[in-house]
């Protein structure tokens, strides 16, 4: 599976036009609207938290948006908590737990992090991603995944 942010930008412009959703009703689900227009045009980071609300509003999936799984367009029954500000929370923090591991478990991980290829050298930011202190963006998650021969959707999947 290869993520190509623009076309996870497409896909959630697409998504909002089909929904019929306004941008008050997407701020209603968390989503500021400069965030989703800047989000949408590439001016803004694809950050997780961002893209699982917009997900949710969209009666959609994170497989769908990330990676355009058309089997996963509508989200199935039980997909989506009821109570779904407190489920955001623990997701975000499931996903760094899961980045935590990746990264204590590999040398390689370590290595590339170190390499000025990994995160143009972000150890620290890194670090302050898996403590919560910086948002969690997407394409750096995948990098990880990719290097450990992981599915990306081990590290981001709704459990």
């Amino acid at each position: 599976m290869q993520l190509d942010p623009t076309d996870v930008r497409v896909r959630l412009r697409e998504q909002r036009e089909r929904s019929g959703l306004s941008f008050q009703d997407l701020a209603d689900f968390g989503c500021p609207r400069a965030s989703v227009v800047q989000l949408e045009s590439g001016r803004n980071r694809l950050l997780l938290d961002l893209v699982v609300r917009m997900a949710h509003a969209y009666g959609t999936t994170l497989e769908h948006l990330l990676y355009g799984d058309a089997d996963m367009a509508t989200a199935p029954p039980g997909y989506w908590p009821d109570d779904f500000d407190e489920f955001v929370d623990g997701y975000l923090d499931q996903v760094r737990a899961r980045l935590d591991a990746a990264v204590r478990a590999s040398a390689r991980t370590k290595t590339y992090l170190s390499s000025e290829a990994g995160f143009g050298n972000h150890r620290m930011s890194l670090y302050f991603v898996v403590r919560g202190e910086r948002p969690l963006r997407v394409p750096p998650l995948v990098a990880l995944a990719t290097l450990e021969d992981l599915d990306p959707m081990d590290l981001l999947r709704i459990s």
